[in-house]
């Protein structure tokens, strides 16, 4: 699930048009709304966000 906020639609309409001919950016910004929406919704419901990259059994 990815929530594309009202202030991010011109974004998500002009990378979805350029789509057609390099996917990449329209697929990394669906990629960042999904993660951000898990945020959200891990906050909403008082869940500890994990921190991304590395293993955790690993100290730096």
């Amino acid at each position: 699930m990815a929530v594309i906020l009202p202030v991010l639609k011109h974004e998500y309409i002009q990378l979805l048009e350029k789509a057609h001919s390099n996917a990449l950016p329209f697929q990394q910004f669906i990629a960042e709304r999904v993660l951000e929406s898990q945020k959200e919704i891990m906050r909403l419901l008082h869940l500890p966000i994990p921190r991304l990259g590395g293993n955790p059994g690993i100290k730096p």
